[in-house]
């Protein structure tokens, strides 16, 4: 069961250049960060997977984007307990948008998740509040380039 919620926060780091869809795509590049640590993953990765994927499934056809734009994307925690037989994971990512040219931030975006499963599938929990929480951040962005 996933449940997303929508807030604000911010979010830093290292630049991934996306792939050119044509010139109506406004995002030009993006950074992935992570405060949270697992052994033997590399959640900074995940997430920046999940940012590109996302992005690429934006419609941003409603209008021509006022310029182009860095998304900084931030896991600001990833928190998972074993409640009974089930596994309960939560999410929280912070999106930061800012102007490509001159860093000016454009929009601040916080997404949030919760994920269940069953007690042997903690990577799954997690994986599926990650993925819901990056989604919810992004779902503003079409709206925040225009």
């Amino acid at each position: 069961m996933l449940r997303r919620m929508v807030c604000c926060l911010l979010a830093l780091s290292p630049v991934v250049a996306l792939p050119a869809h044509g010139s109506d795509r406004p995002i030009v590049s993006i950074e992935a960060h992570s405060q949270v640590s697992r052994q033997g993953r590399d959640l900074k990765s995940d997430l920046k997977t999940m940012v590109q994927r996302g992005v690429d499934g934006l419609d941003f056809r409603k209008g021509p984007p006022r310029s182009r734009y860095t998304l900084s994307a931030s896991l600001l925690s990833l928190d998972t307990r074993q409640e009974g037989g089930k596994v309960r994971s939560s999410a929280r990512v912070s999106v930061l948008l800012k102007d490509a040219r001159g860093g000016a931030v454009q929009a601040v975006l916080d997404g949030r998740a919760t994920a269940e499963d069953a007690a042997s599938a903690v990577l799954r929990a997690e994986q599926g509040a990650l993925e819901a929480a990056v989604s919810g951040a992004l779902r503003p962005v079409p709206d925040a380039v225009r």
